[in-house]
């Protein structure tokens, strides 16, 4: 056995990951607020046209794949210090949203540069982190 085959109990925990799905027919009441956070709220009523049946608006719609009426909302995603910089985050959140792929339509997250800054970075030096939501497969609302 060499030294790549076995994983330092320290490094093992890689990160955490919150994770809700939002039923999109459902009506929203002032507990979805709480769970889901005020912008998803916002973007799920910008984004569903008939919440009786969770359709959605017809140029989304036709952006993505079929599904059940459901969203997955990313809510946050930390990494453990010694895997910071390396770039599992990614790779992460890619495979958590492709489990559950089969359980919601699509998916939304809300990331500003500042999420990804080190405590007292200023927007510039957290610029690097915008990155991330293009490659597991975000794309900004039009």
């Amino acid at each position: 056995m060499s030294e790549l085959d076995v994983c330092p109990d320290e490094l093992r925990h890689v990160g955490d990951i919150a994770l809700v799905i939002a039923d999109l027919t459902k009506e929203r009441n002032l507990l979805d607020s709480v769970v889901l956070g005020e912008w998803a709220l916002e973007f799920i009523a910008e984004t569903v046209t008939d919440p009786d049946q969770g359709k959605l608006h017809p140029e989304l719609d036709a952006r993505i794949s079929q599904g059940p009426p459901r969203m997955v909302i990313l809510r946050r995603i930390e990494l453990t210090e010694p895997w910071r910089g390396h770039g599992p985050g990614a790779a992460l959140i890619a495979s958590a949203l492709r489990i559950l792929s089969p359980n919601a339509r699509l998916a939304a997250c809300r990331a500003s540069p500042l999420d990804f800054a080190l405590p007292g970075a200023d927007r510039i030096t957290a610029e690097p982190g915008r990155g991330l939501g293009v490659r597991t497969g975000f794309a900004r609302p039009r």
